[in-house]
């Protein structure tokens, strides 16, 4: 089954970038944990729209803020996705999921 779709618009809600204090530029490798959250929800009045909301955050272990690199950074986005017909929410999931990043097909 090959489901149509395309970007419609998007939104960075919010980018913070914060030096990070403890960073220890002596050390020959730095670490980072990166945590994603990624929710997908469709439009009640049009069932073809749906919503993707992400956030990325690059943050260190606790008590490893000098292995962690130089900034903490955290990202929120929405995505807003129209698809040529009506998808149940598994399907737009299941697309979304793996090409939503590239715009739809």
């Amino acid at each position: 089954m090959n489901v149509r779709f395309q970007l419609d618009r998007y939104v960075l809600d919010s980018i913070n970038v914060a030096v990070n204090p403890d960073f220890d530029k002596t050390r020959t490798t730095h670490r980072t944990n990166i945590a994603t959250k990624v929710g997908v929800s469709g439009n009640e009045q049009d069932s073809r729209r749906y919503m993707v909301r992400m956030e990325v955050v690059l943050s260190p272990e606790e008590g490893k803020t000098a292995d962690f690199i130089a900034y903490h950074v955290q990202v929120r986005a929405r995505g807003f996705f129209l698809f040529e017909e009506t998808v149940d929410q598994r399907t737009a999931e299941k697309w979304l999921g793996r090409n939503g990043a590239a715009g739809g097909l």
